[in-house]
C-alpha cells in the first residue's frame, strides 16, 4: 500500500490522468504500466469513484476528487488484500539485504514512483530530493530491487554507459 500511496504523494498528476482519460488500461498505457495489480488497482479506483462514493462531494475539481478516490481506494484495498510486505513474503520474493534497506521501504516507493509516472525523472533528480544519499547509483541499485518485489518494470532511462567505438 505504501507504494500507491507514493504514487498519489509524488505524481499526483498520474492519478488525475487516471480519472480524465477513465479508463484504467489506457492509463497503463500512457505510464507503460505492466504489473497487472497495479492495473487492476486502478480499475478499482474508478469503479469506486463511478458509483459517487466521492465524486458527489461538492466544491472539488478532478485533481481533489481523484487523490481522495485514490486514498479511499486504498483504505479499502488495505482492509481486503492486507499491506504489499505481507504480499512480498506470501509470493516469497527474493531480495538482496544489500540492494535493499527495509528501513526505507517508503523512500524507495517514492522513488519507483517517480521514476514511473514523472516523466524523464533521473535518478540524479531524486539525489537532489534526497540528498542524503551521495551516490546515484545506490538509488538506482534499491529503486530496481524495490520494482522488482512490487513486479513493475521501470522505463530504460537514456543514460548508461557510452558506446564503444
Amino acid at each position: 500500500m505504501m507504494f500507491l500511496k507514493s504514487i498519489g504523494d509524488e505524481a499526483p498528476e498520474a492519478i488525475e490522468d487516471l480519472f480524465s482519460l477513465g479508463n484504467a488500461e489506457e492509463w497503463a498505457r500512457k505510464y507503460n504500466v505492466k504489473a497487472k495489480w497495479l492495473v487492476d488497482f486502478a480499475s478499482h479506483a474508478r469503479r469506486l469513484n463511478s458509483q459517487g462514493w466521492v465524486a458527489s462531494q461538492p466544491s472539488r475539481d478532478l485533481r481533489d476528487v481523484a487523490l481522495a478516490t485514490w486514498a479511499a481506494a486504498i483504505a479499502r484495498r488495505r482492509g481486503i488484500v492486507g499491506s504489499l510486505d505481507d504480499a512480498a513474503i506470501k509470493v516469497d520474493v527474493d531480495s538482496d539485504s544489500e540492494t535493499l534497506d527495509k528501513r526505507y521501504a517508503e523512500t524507495h516507493c517514492r522513488w519507483v514512483a517517480l521514476s514511473l509516472f514523472v516523466k524523464g525523472m533521473t535518478n540524479e533528480q531524486i539525489r537532489e530530493r534526497w540528498p542524503h544519499y551521495q551516490d546515484f547509483h545506490t538509488i538506482s541499485k534499491r529503486k530496481h530491487a524495490m520494482a522488482k518485489i512490487l513486479g513493475i518494470d521501470l522505463p530504460k532511462s537514456a543514460g548508461g554507459r557510452p558506446r564503444k567505438t
